[in-house]
């Protein structure tokens, strides 16, 4: 697998996970995360705020979890969303179904990309341990819908989901915001003596 890495002259991606298109559901499961009235505005809000952020060229990773199912609703909402959507398939993803409709610049379940020299680890389930997690590389994840869990991982992570977003604002996760959040968290040492 080759990492992609991003050079300071492009436009940096941005990222985000759990849209959960037309799950109704979510609406009871995040009350405090999502609006609309119902599953259908809900997903339009979350296109619409997708639509004002992202650039037509812009990379963005989705860190799994598209819609509940390959219904032609989330397909049709994922058909209009702006960018090249790198997916990083979840729980509720057909892998193969998705990369068959050609809706996504790429479709698998793990990926590593270098962004201003620092390093990710994308997949869409947190990771205790993950690749490079001594040399401070920063893993994003979804899954979890920013629940506070004891077994978490440590070190530099993130819940880049939708759920995670401030004052539920629906929008994806800017490169600068993920840095403000994970620098300031201590390097996980791997083996002692190492760093």
């Amino acid at each position: 697998m080759k990492r992609k890495i991003y050079s300071r002259s492009d436009v940096e991606p941005l990222f985000t996970a759990d849209t959960h298109f037309f799950h109704k559901n979510i609406l009871k499961f995040c009350p405090k995360t999502r609006q609309g009235g119902n599953a259908a505005e809900m997903s339009y809000l979350i296109r619409d705020n997708w639509n004002a952020q992202v650039a037509p060229d812009q990379d963005v990773y989705h860190l799994g979890e598209v819609g509940l199912g390959a219904s032609e609703a989330v397909l049709n909402v994922s058909k209009k969303l702006n960018g090249r959507i790198h997916l990083i398939t979840g729980n509720h993803d057909n892998a193969e179904y998705l990369r068959r409709t050609g809706i996504f610049a790429s479709v698998r379940s793990y990926a590593e990309i270098t962004i201003r020299d620092y390093n990710f680890v994308l997949f869409h389930y947190p990771i205790f341990e993950w690749n490079g997690i001594h040399k401070g590389y920063i893993h994003l994840y979804g899954h979890v819908h920013g629940r506070e869990l004891p077994l978490l991982p440590e070190g530099r992570s993130m819940d880049v989901g939708i759920d995670t977003r401030p004052n539920g604002d629906m929008k994806l996760w800017t490169v600068q915001e993920i840095l403000d959040i994970v620098l300031p968290k201590p390097i996980r040492i791997h083996h002692e003596g190492e760093q």
